[in-house]
């Protein structure tokens, strides 16, 4: 058999071209066929487009989540994917999401509330989990969903500067007006925001709010990045990814800064032999720690000064004050989508992904994520340490959730936003799962 070249636009860390049986290209491209299908369900349709049935929203990523269970299932019992301990933690998370929403609502509506949610939060990780067999995968699958990204992207750009809202109201008139939501339950009609900052509309794209979008698209820029990539691929990945600046969130723009930065950073620990991201780490947590203590009110109120509305840097202080409080009184099952004790002025909405976990389904469900995510990080910051070829992507890698935490930190992820999340987090789980490439044999030596 011939060995067939990997298409142009890959490039191997090693600057050679990769050679590999045409065969196992094909079936490369049919592993990641789960994970492209599950994004295209996100980046081509906004929430409008669902089907309704007995009180159960079917957004387009439930239909694309729901069926390819069976792949999943499959390719665990076939050994084409190996359970490791990250796919534990997400799956006792999962479990206990289930269990606590059976204490607030009994066994059959708590089932049925927490079902999809738990669709959501292990369903596209695990489709992720079982799509990359090796690590010229993930590269394939940036490029097959790059174009996804760039629709996505282009068309917060041009909300944003014509002032007008495209995608979202589309799918409204085909779809039906989706439902506001009050502790769980429907409301009202959703009523889009039409609000102009720095002369810009805060676009919504495909997405459930603008801050979502903006957080989803900026953290891809790492990937992109340094992914090894070139030509259009990585040309859409990186315009789509600044596009979510059209967001005009706070927590956007800040996590695009934040991205820019340890791209920076990284480029200077290429050129200064001795520097480490141990210590760049270490200097950072003690830049961090001087500002929480050497601030009035941490760093929250140190950063404000740098958000679009400052006002919201105070609003979300007082959440974490009220979320804490709320969570250290009922810390094992949480509230479920009861609302917490809190100020008069003060909405029902939180905006802090582990928070929220934390107060719905008790402080389990956060832990059990974080330590599944510091896991992945730590893993695969190792790994780049000894596979010199692949450092870049795994780097990439590690900027891009490191900015999903930062910003969940301010930020509640739910629907499609949720879903990129736990996405991510199953890529990663699979790229410190899967094998190094063998080392070519050594050539005899020749006498004489």
């Amino acid at each position: 058999m011939h060995a067939a070249t990997l298409p142009d636009p890959y490039r191997p860390e090693s600057g050679q071209e990769a050679q590999v049986p045409a065969g196992a290209v094909l079936g490369a491209w049919q592993r990641i066929l789960p994970a492209v299908i599950l994004i295209y369900s996100v980046m081509l349709f906004s929430p409008e487009v669902r089907i309704s049935a007995a009180g159960l929203n079917i957004y387009s990523y439930r239909m694309a989540i729901l069926p390819l269970l069976a792949v999943v299932v499959l390719r665990y019992l076939r050994g084409h994917t190996r359970w490791s301990l990250t796919d534990t933690l997400v799956m006792l998370a999962a479990i206990w999401m289930l269990a606590s929403f059976t204490v607030h609502f009994g066994v059959g509506d708590g089932l049925v509330r927490a079902g999809a949610l738990v669709v959501d939060f292990a369903g596209a990780y695990f489709v992720a989990r079982i799509s990359l067999g090796q690590m010229v995968d993930f590269r394939r699958l940036l490029v097959a969903i790059a174009p996804g990204l760039a629709v996505a992207g282009a068309l917060m750009t041009l909300e944003s500067v014509t002032h007008r809202l495209l995608v979202r109201p589309f799918w409204r008139e085909i779809f039906g007006p989706l439902p506001e939501y009050f502790a769980g339950e429907a409301v009202a009609d959703l009523v889009y925001q039409n609000e102009i900052r720095l002369g810009l509309l805060r676009s919504y794209s495909v997405f459930s709010h603008p801050i979502l979008g903006g957080a989803v698209l900026i953290s891809a820029f790492p990937l992109f990045l340094f992914a090894g990539l070139r030509g259009w691929p990585k040309l859409a990945g990186l315009g789509a990814a600044l596009a979510g600046f059209f967001s005009l969130s706070s927590a956007a723009i800040l996590g695009l800064f934040l991205v820019l930065g340890l791209a920076a950073l990284e480029y200077l620990k290429r050129s200064i032999a001795r520097l480490r991201w141990s210590a760049m780490a270490a200097i950072g947590l003690v830049l961090l720690l001087a500002a929480q203590l050497s601030t009035a009110n941490g760093i929250v109120a140190a950063l404000s000064p740098f958000t679009i509305n400052p006002a919201t840097a105070y609003i979300r202080r007082v959440q974490w004050q009220y979320g804490l409080d709320a969570v250290e009184r009922q810390p094992v099952f949480g509230y479920g989508y009861g609302l917490i004790e809190r100020a008069a002025w003060m909405t029902d909405s939180i905006d802090a992904h582990f928070l929220v976990l934390a107060i719905r389904h008790g402080i389990l469900v956060p832990l059990l994520l974080l330590v599944a995510m510091i896991g992945v990080m730590v893993t695969a910051g190792l790994r780049a340490g000894r596979e010199a070829e692949h450092r870049s992507l795994l780097v990439g890698y590690n900027f891009c959730l490191f900015t999903l935490i930062f910003v969940g930190m301010t930020v509640t992820y739910f629907g499609e936003s949720q879903i990129w999340l736990m996405f991510i987090l199953g890529l990663g789980a699979s790229l410190v799962a899967v094998p190094a490439l063998p080392a070519p044999p050594a050539l005899p030596a020749r006498d004489g």
